[in-house]
């Protein structure tokens, strides 16, 4: 089977019933339902899919060129055991989550959502790992978020840069 895991930050924000009325129960621009989302899919075929809730994880890290390991309660993980025998895991932190959901397509194949809340401070410290602030280790420093892939939005000018001027015809 192939597995998906999706995980998405809800908008606490979101008004359901100003949606339903002007957009046919339909996000908005100025109306989003979700803030972000990572999609990952586990790269072989999967033989075993398993849901351990309440759970330690351990962060396995390299500090100070050693390897470390942080061991994190109250995780969520999701396991993957590959045809190859590979253990792939997915953990966000039980503070974290609002809502889980799984869909399992006719051929077996599963999709597996994390729906957590967007007002708790995280990290991701790894690809498909989300810790809450609270419980990640003191020991560690805090991994920046990654740029935006358009850039950084200082880049561009406000529309208060400009003045009429700059946009009057040459020819004139």
């Amino acid at each position: 089977m192939r597995v998906t895991v999706s995980i998405r930050e809800i908008n606490s924000a979101f008004d359901k019933e100003y949606a339903e009325r002007e957009h046919g129960g339909e996000e908005s621009e100025d109306n989003i339902l979700c803030t972000w989302e990572d999609e990952l899919e586990v790269n072989e075929d999967v033989t075993s899919f398993k849901i351990l809730n309440n759970t330690v994880y351990e962060l396995q890290v390299e500090k100070d060129g050693q390897a470390h390991s942080f061991p994190i309660e109250g995780m969520t993980v999701c396991e993957c055991t590959g045809a190859s025998g590979n253990l792939t895991r997915f953990a966000v932190s039980r503070k974290l989550i609002r809502n889980t959901e799984k869909k399992i397509a006719p051929n077996g194949d599963v999709h597996f959502f994390f729906f957590i809340k967007d007002k708790h401070p995280m990290v991701n410290p790894l690809i498909g790992v989300y810790i809450s602030l609270k419980d990640f280790p003191k020991e560690l420093p805090v991994p920046k978020p990654e740029e935006d892939e358009a850039g950084d939005e200082d880049d561009f000018l406000e529309e208060e840069d400009f003045d009429d001027e700059d946009f009057k015809d040459e020819e004139q």
